[in-house]
């Protein structure tokens, strides 16, 4: 007796499906192929024929290979954007704990998917200029930048350069660990001389936004307590600590800066974690005259901040440049605010380098 597709029991006999669930089956069939054999064993050969339809039946929805892994790939940012959202809320109310709460989400989605989700940060196997896969991407994407935001007290709009490298860098880590997990090098809990560490504690090193930052002016009642700041940022970066100690006045803070109102203060949870002074200076000028953040929060944006601010308070003031003379060891950091270099300058404490940042309305460079 030949075979017959109405007969399920029948040798070869491939399985009926439901008109309008073919693209649906061929997407399950595809997830559940990737999951058991990985890229190097997928085939829109063997996806046709678990999903029981012809080998021809995958082109229709499609296309080809490409269009298939696009599509899986496309669902598959979908599910990771719901999950995170999901994890997020999991963390409550407080900003950090959503933070770290999705952090440990993506991990899990990795692990419940890896096939899948191998594949789908695998740019060479996709469509990358299909728009609805760039949106999805971006949508994932987006659940990482709001709680970084909020975690820095700031809206997604607000995240600069320094937020953005802190949004990277948290991604980096959680995908590295679900790399090496799924790649079997680090067993969960990871067994070390000092006990086992499992991924709650390993997310604790995921690079921390900063409690919500406030930036107001400064008042002369903050002297005392800028100038130990000041102190104890300089002396952090200080190439050559004895220059510091043979000029005690590059320590402490003008107390005409306060009194003339032009230094910003940036808070962060309650406490003074940075401050800028901006002067005016002639022909449309200003100088950046200090900026100074505790080192515990060198990597949490407010120095970034108070650039922006101080850009932006010499620009409501009438200025069209704001200059700034830094040492070699942050003279990067002012570049990457948009600063240039206008030549050296010598100084007290030695050779430094004189930049400036045209602004434009409100400051904007």
């Amino acid at each position: 007796m030949s075979a017959s597709p109405s007969n399920p029991g029948a040798r070869g006999a491939r399985r009926p499906y439901h008109h309008g669930d073919l693209r649906r089956a061929l997407l399950d069939a595809g997830q559940h192929l990737l999951s058991e054999r990985g890229v190097e064993g997928f085939s829109l050969r063997e996806v046709a024929r678990r999903a029981g339809v012809s080998a021809a039946a995958p082109a229709h929805h499609f296309g080809d290979l490409t269009g298939l892994m696009t599509a899986m790939a496309t669902e598959a940012f979908e599910r990771l954007a719901r999950h995170l959202r999901q994890a997020t809320e999991e963390g409550g109310e407080d900003p950090r704990r959503r933070y770290r709460s999705q952090g440990r989400g993506y991990v899990e989605f990795a692990l419940a998917n890896p096939g899948l989700f191998r594949t789908m940060f695998r740019k060479e196997l996709v469509d990358n200029a299909d728009p609805a896969l760039q949106a999805a991407r971006q949508e994932a994407f987006a659940q990482l930048l709001a709680v970084v935001a909020a975690a820095a007290g700031v809206g997604p709009a607000s995240l600069d350069r320094s937020l953005m490298a802190v949004a990277i860098g948290a991604w980096s880590m959680v995908h590295g660990h679900a790399m090496l997990r799924l790649d079997g090098v680090l067993p969960t809990p990871f067994p070390t001389p000092l006990g086992e560490v499992g991924i709650p504690e390993v997310l604790v090193g995921v690079p921390d936004p900063v409690a919500p930052v406030s930036i107001r002016r400064g008042q002369p009642e903050d002297h005392a307590a800028l100038s130990a700041l000041k102190q104890r940022a300089a002396l952090a970066v200080a190439p050559d600590p004895l220059a510091l100690a043979l000029h005690p006045e590059a320590l402490s803070v003008p107390a005409e800066w306060l009194a003339d109102g032009c230094v910003l203060v940036a808070e962060a949870g309650g406490a003074i974690a940075g401050f800028a002074a901006v002067e005016a200076g002639e022909l449309g000028a200003a100088d950046l005259s200090a900026l100074f953040v505790e080192p515990r929060h060198w990597r949490h944006g407010i120095g970034g901040r108070l650039v922006e601010q101080a850009a932006a308070h010499a620009g409501d003031a009438g200025a069209d440049v704001l200059f700034v003379v830094a040492g070699p060891e942050t003279a990067r950091f002012y570049a990457s605010r948009g600063f240039e270099t206008v030549g050296p300058q010598a100084t007290l404490l030695g050779p430094a380098v004189r930049l400036r940042r045209p602004l434009g309305p409100g400051g904007a460079s």
